[in-house]
């Protein structure tokens, strides 16, 4: 098996895992979410640092994109038709086993690509400097 079917399992099987715990993992995109990561406003998505500074390798499937490298593993979900939204789950391959890290869909009028992966972005950075901060602790300070 190599590591596009292993990936395209590894979500499945969460998928399938996921159910009875998606309302602790899946975040809504909202206004109080997007003040959380430091967007502030609808707008401000537009301005400020790169867009997804990470180098990934990409995977078109017929359903989902799936974005990943040596840290993280993505999978961007657009829903169906009669739905504007987007899906994002992220897991760190590491942890893979455990599942996804999180989840978050825009929807609407927060459904737009350069919105979801400025999210993406910052909220890739928050689970790295989560993981520095339990790494400080481990160590004893």
């Amino acid at each position: 098996m190599d590591h596009i079917d292993w990936l395209d399992t590894s979500y499945s099987r969460m998928l399938e895992e996921l159910e009875e715990l998606s309302h602790e993992v899946l975040l809504e995109v909202d206004e109080e979410f997007l003040k959380r990561m430091g967007l502030s406003s609808q707008g401000e998505f537009m301005k400020g640092d790169q867009l997804l500074s990470r180098f990934f390798h990409v995977v078109q499937r017929s359903d989902k994109m799936i974005l990943f490298n040596d840290d993280f593993a993505v999978w961007i979900v657009p829903s169906s038709e009669s739905e504007s939204a987007t899906y994002v789950w992220i897991a760190q391959l590491r942890n893979l086993c455990n599942g996804f890290e999180l989840g978050f869909v825009a929807r609407d009028q927060y459904n737009s690509s350069k919105l979801v992966l400025r999210l993406l972005e910052r909220v890739l950075r928050e689970i790295e400097e989560n993981e520095e901060l339990i790494k400080c602790y481990e160590r004893g300070g």
